[in-house]
């Protein structure tokens, strides 16, 4: 089952969040070989994508236990501010996917533009 974490960012803003992953032992998880890949939807069940993140298109970058997501001031400026529902999911070389991490995604609007 996916862990929930909820996502907060500034509309207008460059961000980057690293999500460090851990086995039940507690060791950062060895995601060598592994992609990455996060959709921003207005709900669930829409067909619109808000965003889109992957290690393909760059803004997801994976080293060691960490997944680091960026998004740059154009991106989030060009975002419908208000809130979205987000999963990642990690696809491993032989093409296993599993969602590790899901919530809500919360674009405050910019005021200066």
């Amino acid at each position: 089952m996916a862990s929930v974490y909820d996502i907060e960012i500034d509309q207008g803003t460059d961000v980057s969040i690293p999500f460090e992953l851990y086995d039940a032992s507690d060791k950062p998880l060895d995601l060598s070989g592994y992609k990455a890949r996060m959709q921003i939807r207005p709900s669930a069940g829409s067909s619109e994508i808000s965003d889109e993140l992957t290690t393909e298109n760059g803004r997801l970058a994976i080293s060691g236990g960490t997944i680091k997501a960026t998004w740059t001031n154009s991106v989030t400026s060009s975002m419908k501010h208000g809130e979205h529902v987000y999963d990642i999911e990690i696809v491993s070389a032989d093409g296993e996917v599993t969602r590790i991490l899901e919530g809500a995604f919360v674009l405050r609007r910019e005021v200066t533009r």
